[in-house]
């Protein structure tokens, strides 16, 4: 239910209002007199949309207030006035209104008014959610061709490093003094190995081997293994609400998948501990445009949940979250490629990710992966 703010010094008129836009279904969470009562107000209960008068009691009119709570929130504001000089209508532009209502009004005017500027403000954060997805995805991608790219020559590269090491270590006598350090370029070399396998996760450059599994056994194994000691005190919750959570996939591959986000939700509780909760369900996607999901064709799948009560994450953090050898960890305490790897996994198993976070709030991983049906691609 859309929650409205009146902005209105007229006592009568703002109980009509308040009359009107109750009828409509919507839900008027506060009434302002003032310019100042009108900021404090829509800091307190953020609005879906405001009414805003232009004429207002106080060193505030409704122009100068609508500036400043747009200045702290992207809130859709319809002003109200009986006053329609150029002057007026000149310095209300300037804070690109949804509306401009002339007083008296028709009540059907009002209701239009109101529902178109609902409409239009969704629609455009619905677009403007689409843009940062399409950005990231094709900044993501851009990160994954990068790496392919050098990952063949480099392998090459290690191959060689491995191949005349080993066999400069049968030549050598077993009391060599330097067979020790061939041994320590063998150990760095199967590291660096290791690494060039976890690069071809995240560039999704390898034909993966899939079988069925139970997605449901998985996730108990996984959440099993977590009693292992933390810190801190983390609860954890499991809901598995599919009885058929069969999926063809690599079970390694989710494994680490599960792994790198349990680890990132118990890292966000490390100083006051919470509740990590794990939820498997199944869910039919009709027409694209219609989900949350971006770019993923209509069916069946299943969405795996990861959500904490942890410290959150700003929307700077987010935006760089994906990114390989990102971190807010100390230094040396990162996971390396861990979300970065994640996304690689998510996307070679056709499937998408998204997620929700504010600071001190907790963050929620929606993972959406195609169901096992026969008649679906899942190719990387």
């Amino acid at each position: 239910m859309p929650k409205i703010l009146i902005v209105e010094d007229e006592i009568v008129l703002a109980k009509d209002l308040k009359g009107i836009i109750t009828a409509m279904g919507h839900e008027v969470i506060g009434e302002a007199v003032s310019g100042a009562e009108a900021i404090q107000k829509a800091q307190e209960h953020h609005p879906d949309l405001i009414m805003m008068d232009i004429k207002l009691a106080g060193d505030l009119d409704g122009i100068d207030t609508a500036a400043q709570i747009k200045g702290l929130y992207d809130v859709p504001i319809i002003y109200l006035s009986a006053y329609a000089e150029p002057q007026l209508l000149k310095r209300a532009k300037l804070t690109t209104p949804y509306g401009y209502i002339l007083k008296p009004f028709e009540v059907r005017e009002l209701q239009l008014g109101i529902e178109i500027a609902l409409y239009k403000h969704q629609a455009e954060k619905e677009k403007a959610e689409l843009e940062a997805r399409l950005h990231q995805a094709r900044k993501m991608e851009a990160i994954a061709t990068f790496a392919g790219g050098i990952l063949q020559e480099f392998n090459n590269l290690l191959m060689a490093i491995i191949g005349f090491t080993e066999m400069t270590l049968l030549e050598l006598p077993r009391d060599s003094e330097v067979r020790a350090y061939l041994q320590n370029v063998l150990a760095a070399s199967e590291r660096a190995k290791n690494l060039v396998a976890q690069f071809v996760t995240f560039s999704r450059q390898a034909v993966w081997d899939r079988q069925v599994i139970r997605l449901g056994q998985l996730i108990d194994t996984s959440l099993a293994a977590l009693e292992n000691p933390y810190p801190v005190t983390v609860e954890t919750k499991k809901n598995i609400a599919t009885t058929d959570d069969s999926i063809l996939a690599r079970a390694d591959h989710l494994q680490i998948l599960l792994r790198h986000l349990y680890d990132n939700s118990i890292y966000a509780m490390q100083e006051k501990g919470g509740v990590l909760e794990v939820t498997l369900e199944e869910v039919n996607l009709t027409e694209p445009q219609k989900t949350p999901a971006h770019g993923l064709p209509p069916g069946r799948y299943f969405r795996l949940t990861v959500a904490d009560t942890g410290q959150g994450m700003t929307q700077a953090v987010m935006d760089r979250m994906f990114e390989p050898f990102f971190t807010t960890q100390e230094f040396g305490k990162g996971k390396g490629l861990g979300l970065s790897m994640v996304y690689g996994i998510v996307k070679g198993h056709g499937g998408d990710i998204q997620v929700s976070s504010e600071p001190g709030k907790g963050t929620t991983f929606t993972i959406l992966l195609p169901k096992n049906q026969g008649n679906q691609d899942l190719s990387p």
